[in-house]
């Protein structure tokens, strides 16, 4: 649920103590923020510019668990999704590498896993293996016989671990032994992802 006051958007997940109208006069807004365990409540209090009586709206919200498993996996699936919503747009321009232009169509299909570690510093591991097609244009024969390549699945792993609560990316490579590519291509994959530039 939403509640709106004067542009401003609060978002509730409990109920919200609404006081009398305030329709008619401007008002200053003052702020008080107290907090009980996982309880956060913030009195809004509104006084009219003809009066000292005020009124007040108190918001009561339930502040997410860090370390609560179902906010962990929420916090990977946003995480994951911000990353590649930036990288594949940058993999899917053409880029010239070992004799041929390469793009990378992201295919919007991945599968993800997340591991519970006896880590300290970092409690929890991600793992995202994203699917694109790789298509190649042949520049220099000598790299194939063949002309152009056909099309191929493409797989990419990427590497998270969740520290001080949130869920940073630690490197990419092939989902497949031997776990990594040539190292000019391995790098230039990587710089598409924000945390590996």
């Amino acid at each position: 649920m939403k509640k709106s006051f004067f542009g401003l958007a609060v978002a509730t997940l409990a109920s919200v103590i609404v006081s009398t109208s305030l329709a008619g006069a401007t008002y200053d807004i003052a702020y008080k923020t107290r907090q009980w365990g996982n309880l956060q409540s913030t009195v809004i209090n509104k006084f009219s510019n003809n009066s000292t009586q005020s009124n007040k709206i108190i918001f009561i919200v339930k502040k997410e668990d860090p370390n609560d498993p179902q906010i962990v996996k929420k916090r990977f699936l946003e995480k994951i999704n911000r990353d590649i919503k930036v990288a594949a747009p940058l993999l899917q321009k053409p880029k010239i590498l070992q004799g041929a232009q390469r793009t990378f169509q992201y295919t919007k299909k991945y599968e993800y896993n997340i591991t519970k570690t006896d880590s300290i510093v970092s409690p929890y591991r991600g793992n995202v293996v994203w699917t694109f097609i790789l298509r190649a244009k042949i520049l220099d024969n000598k790299y194939a016989s063949n002309g152009d390549n056909e099309p191929i699945v493409f797989k990419m792993e990427g590497i998270y671990a969740y520290q001080d609560n949130i869920w940073v990316m630690k490197n990419l490579r092939s989902p497949e032994p031997p776990y990594r590519w040539e190292e000019n291509f391995t790098n230039m994959l990587k710089s598409a992802f924000p945390d590996l530039r």
